[in-house]
Formats: structure tokens, C-alpha cells, sequence
């Protein structure tokens, strides 16, 4: 690691090897915090339908029409959230199967 650092400061321009060494590019991913909803493992049918609104065994016509519903309304350029917006087509996408 420190010859490739060493090797770059001859070859790139200062900012960028402060960049790279600041963790930039070097720079190793914490592990994801808890889910604070307490999920764990994939979202089952249930769930999905909890979360869209529908009940029983929903046809995919039903499914499409509460997914745009609710995207329109969770979707991060509508004012909601990148989570809320993964969540409601994760369970369009449970359901889909």
C-alpha cells in the first residue's frame, strides 16, 4: 500500500494522492447500522402487501396502481425519502414474482 502511494506521488499531482490517502479512493465501507424497523432478512408477500395497501392475493394490475400511487408520494424528488422509495418498489417487486 505504501509503494503504491509512493509510486503515485511521482505520477499524480499532490491533491490528488492527498484525496486517495484520505480515504478517498483507500477508504474501507462501515458495515450497514441495524435496520431500525427491526427487519431482518428479505420482505415477505405480507409485508409487501402491508406496505402497498392491498389485501389477499393482489393482481398485477392492482399492484401497479397502489406502486404508482405511493411512489409519486415517497419518491425523493416528491419530498420522501430514497428508503421509502426502495421500500415501495421492493414490494412491487415481492409481489411481482
Amino acid at each position: 500500500m505504501v509503494g503504491v502511494i509512493l509510486c503515485a506521488v511521482r505520477l499524480v499531482p499532490l491533491g490528488v494522492v492527498a484525496f486517495i490517502v484520505a480515504g478517498g479512493l483507500l477508504a474501507r465501507r462501515a458495515p450497514a447500522p441495524p435496520d431500525p424497523a427491526g427487519r431482518s432478512g428479505p420482505m415477505t408477500k405480507a409485508e409487501a402487501c402491508r406496505i402497498l395497501g392491498l389485501e389477499g392475493t393482489p393482481t398485477d394490475a392492482k399492484i401497479d396502481a397502489a406502486h404508482r400511487r405511493l411512489i409519486a408520494q415517497a419518491h425523493p424528488d416528491a419530498g420522501g425519502s430514497a428508503d421509502l422509495a426502495a421500500r415501495v418498489n421492493a414490494a412491487r417487486d415481492v409481489l411481482r414474482r
